[in-house]
């Protein structure tokens, strides 16, 4: 029998319906704290986005394949 993975949100304690939601992840600029990630519903992701300011970041180009 396949098991299927229920992502639940890291604030809210709902459940985050497969193929929406996004994971954050905070990375501090000091190597010596510990980084942190969370799940989010989209509607938490958009309420974090708009409180805080965040800036869109442009998707790191693909790197060349070793031939």
């Amino acid at each position: 029998m396949p098991v299927k993975t229920v992502r639940i949100s890291s604030l809210s304690g709902d459940v985050i319906p497969e193929g929406t939601g996004a994971r954050v992840r905070v990375i501090w600029a000091d190597d010596t704290r510990t980084d942190y990630r969370a799940d989010l519903t989209d509607a938490e992701t958009e309420k974090l986005i708009q409180a805080y300011g965040a800036e869109e970041v442009e998707a790191r180009p693909d790197r060349r394949r070793r031939s």
